[in-house]
């Protein structure tokens, strides 16, 4: 039963697709060592030593993992909150190496989304 369930979610989303709706209010995934949600990230991390992007493409839990899995790739990312509501992302990231611009743009466009803006940590 349990496989049957995963084919029907595997076709629906290759039929479907990923469009460019909002994904439903109060849905959520647990990635690896990750959160994706579609709640609003108020007090999620939101510290001054984070890196905060908006990005722009989400469209479902799918898509936002894949750049949860670019983001890792990167030297010194301890975690990745995606908000796929609004599109923030907050990166956690070791004190001592915080990523540059150009290695978390190339993540972003890595994994088919556009870099809107990022702040990093003071």
């Amino acid at each position: 039963m349990k496989r049957i369930i995963a084919i029907i979610g595997i076709v629906g989303v290759t039929l479907i697709g990923c469009g460019p709706e909002k994904a439903d209010s109060g849905s959520s995934l647990q990635t690896s060592g990750s959160s994706v949600t579609t709640q609003p990230i108020v007090e999620a991390v939101n510290s001054k030593d984070n890196v905060v992007m908006m990005v722009a493409g989400f469209a479902c839990p799918i898509c936002a993992n894949k750049l949860d899995k670019q983001m890792y790739k990167i030297t010194g990312v301890k975690d990745v909150i995606i908000d796929l509501g609004t599109g923030m992302v907050e990166v956690v990231v070791d004190k001592n190496y915080v990523p540059n611009r150009k290695a978390i743009q190339q993540a972003v466009d890595d994994a088919g989304f556009t870099l809107e803006s990022v702040t990093f940590p003071d």
